[in-house]
């Protein structure tokens, strides 16, 4: 996202960035423009770099990762996001082989993580 967005290519007033899997689907919408600016030309800067700030928040939220649910995933992408003021919100709509074609009456929701680390839902309005 970041490299697109310092070629132009990302008209934030219409952009989500989605992944859909069989675990579910994730969406990713920039909250502040000015601020994304700044996180982005952090995550990649013209040598093709990223500052050590955000190397090392992505080493310490993202790299520890390893087996867990979709949850505890979102909940380190949310954290990372958050630590690098990156304004960028999540929206999460979980899937799940035993609920297949059942989806109809379930709502996207906006997810962040609570104080206790939890990944929780977020009223939008």
């Amino acid at each position: 996202m970041s490299m697109y967005y310092q070629k132009g290519r990302i008209d934030v007033e219409n952009y989500t960035y989605g992944v859909i899997s069989d675990t579910g689907c994730i969406s990713i919408i920039i909250s502040s423009e000015e601020k994304f600016k700044i996180f982005a030309k952090k995550m990649y800067n013209q040598d093709k770099k990223w500052d050590e700030t955000i190397e090392d928040q992505w080493k310490k939220d993202i790299l520890g990762v390893t087996y867990g649910t979709p949850e505890m995933s979102i909940g380190k992408l949310i954290n990372f996001f958050t630590a690098t003021d990156a304004e960028l919100s999540v929206t999460f709509r979980h899937m799940s082989s035993e609920n297949k074609g059942k989806h109809e009456q379930e709502d996207w929701m906006a997810k962040e993580v609570n104080e206790t680390g939890k990944l929780i839902n977020t009223d939008c309005n």
